[in-house]
């Protein structure tokens, strides 16, 4: 009887804990969709984290997160509120997922798109310039290392996961960066 009744109990308080490991496991942080409008051009789609702590007064690191390949509409919010945002929540930087400009991070018009999406959020949040980053997964990833390389007075940190590069991408360049 008491063993049948401790079986009991563990099972029960299963029951009952799961819900709350789970929930605590599935923690989205807020994420906002916006779009920057440029007249005779495509919009540019992005999502943005701002940290809830986060004051104007106060100089704030910046993560530009490049999604994986696919289809990009929406790409941009699936990968921060699935992957980036809460891998790096709490550091308490403000963090923008584009949508890309066509199949490839690597293309002129992408490289247009995101230094356009860096300027507004600097225009509308008090960004560290010191203290900007870019990560990306996959085909983000290959956009990481170019972005890196183009732009290494803007960047000062990469975060690349899963991609294979080839040596028409490899610049030589001093960016700290993980692979």
């Amino acid at each position: 009887m008491a063993k049948t009744l401790g079986l009991r109990l563990q099972v029960i308080s299963i029951f009952l804990i799961f819900p709350l490991v789970a929930s605590a496991q599935l923690h989205v942080p807020a994420v906002d969709t916006r779009f920057i409008e440029r007249p005779g051009q495509p919009d540019i789609a992005y999502s943005i984290f701002v940290p809830g702590g986060y004051k104007a007064s106060k100089p704030t690191p910046l993560i530009l997160a490049l999604h994986f390949s696919g289809n990009p509409e929406g790409a941009g919010r699936f990968f921060l509120e699935g992957m980036v945002a809460q891998a790096f929540e709490d550091l308490g930087a403000i963090i923008v997922a584009p949508d890309s400009q066509g199949r490839s991070w690597t293309s002129p018009e992408n490289d247009r798109a995101i230094n356009m999406l860096l300027d507004e959020t600097a225009k509308n949040f008090n960004i560290d310039k010191k203290r900007i980053a870019v990560t990306g997964y996959s085909m983000g990833a290959r956009g990481t290392w170019v972005m890196s390389s183009r732009h290494a007075d803007l960047f000062t940190a990469a975060d690349r996961k899963s991609t294979c590069l080839n040596s028409s991408h490899v610049s030589e360049s001093r960016m700290p960066s993980s692979a």
